[in-house]
Parts: C-alpha cells; sequence; structure tokens
C-alpha cells in the first residue's frame, strides 16, 4: 500500500526516455509495454529515481506547480498506483 512515506524504486527492466521538456516515455522490456508520461509525470519521476518519499514528490510539486499539498499528493499517489499496477515500480522496503 502507497502511504505519504513510501519510497519506491523502479524496475530494473524498465528504460525511461524524456521525449521533450513536456512528454517521456517509461519502456518496460520485460512485457515490452510503454507509459507515456506529462510534465507532472516527469516530475514525480524524476523524484522516484532520486529516491525521495511520496510527501517529497508531492512537496516539490507544490513549489514547481503552485497547486495544494492535497491535489499534489492525490496526483503523486494516483500516478505510483497506476506505474506499480504496470509493474514499472516497487516500493522499496525499508532497512
Amino acid at each position: 500500500m502507497v502511504t505519504i512515506q513510501s519510497i519506491l524504486q523502479p524496475q530494473a527492466s524498465v528504460v525511461y526516455t524524456e521525449m521533450n521538456e513536456e512528454e517521456a516515455v517509461i519502456w518496460h522490456m520485460d512485457i515490452q509495454e510503454m507509459f507515456t508520461l506529462n510534465l507532472t509525470g516527469i516530475r514525480i519521476w524524476t523524484g522516484i529515481q532520486e529516491g525521495l518519499s511520496v510527501m517529497a514528490i508531492s512537496h516539490r510539486l507544490v513549489q514547481e506547480f503552485e497547486v495544494e499539498e492535497a491535489q499534489a499528493t492525490a496526483s503523486v499517489i494516483a500516478l505510483i498506483q497506476e506505474l506499480l499496477t504496470r509493474d514499472l515500480v516497487t516500493i522499496q522496503e525499508p532497512a
């Protein structure tokens, strides 16, 4: 289950490519599936790659896009749940 404290990591078989400043593609090599990200999705994915928690990623969105924290958190969690469903990321277990 995803919480605001969750930290995720990309699956090893996932390749990320930015097409331009506002669009990127995630390619899952094992299942040959592509997933497209918009600008907000790019920022969320970048936070995942950096090992940030859901809360930290949400705070970044609040600062960059000037949205309410509740809206930012909902957007982060919604995308993460979609990425989990498509097996593009995993929840990192605490050390």
